[in-house]
């Protein structure tokens, strides 16, 4: 009988690293390592602190996100024209200085020193907020101008009584048909 065939029967012979024998771990891993990478607390941070710092950017957005024109803001009765994006555009041009005049009355300035009374286009609102800022939005509630803001846009002059008989119109030189989409000037 040899050597081996000795260790063999009574199994003093050193098992190979990373056999059944030796516990199965690799070569190079501790023998005290119990095949969990984090403990049970670890676990919890690693699943809370994801969702802790989405709400603590979700505050903060919230905190910083500006609310322009839309604190105690009231509704201004806006005259507005059948026109839609997609039609015939007016001919005329039109521009001024959006200002506002008494009874929530939105006009334009023209700067040949005319007050024109512009009836929009439709699905227009517009917005009076509690320090007076008048805010025109468009059909889809995006912001157009403000009280102060010139703006150029082309339409049709009318004198059809269904706009020329209000009292904010009997206050301005001309009423137009807003009849193109509306940019800022400047």
């Amino acid at each position: 009988m040899s050597p081996a065939d000795d260790d063999a029967r009574t199994g003093s012979a050193d098992p190979a690293p990373g056999s059944a024998e030796a516990g199965g771990l690799p070569e190079g891993v501790p023998a005290d390592w119990d095949g969990h990478a984090l403990s049970k607390r670890g676990y919890v941070l690693m699943a809370v602190i994801p969702f802790l710092g989405a709400a603590l950017l979700f505050g903060l957005v919230t905190l910083n996100y500006e609310r322009v024109g839309t604190d105690t803001a009231t509704s201004v009765r806006l005259p507005t024209n059948s026109w839609l994006p997609g039609q015939a555009e007016g001919t005329s041009a039109v521009e001024g200085e959006l200002t506002a005049g008494d009874g929530g009355c939105v006009y334009l300035a023209a700067s040949d020193g005319t007050t024109v009374w512009p009836v929009w286009p439709a699905g227009w609102t517009a917005k009076e907020s509690s320090s007076g800022v008048i805010s025109i939005y468009d059909d889809s509630s995006d912001l157009i101008a403000r009280t102060g803001t010139s703006i150029v846009a082309t339409g049709t002059p009318t004198t059809s009584t269904d706009f020329t008989a209000s009292s904010c119109a009997a206050d301005a030189d001309s009423s137009v048909l807003i009849q193109s989409e509306v940019a800022r000037e400047g």
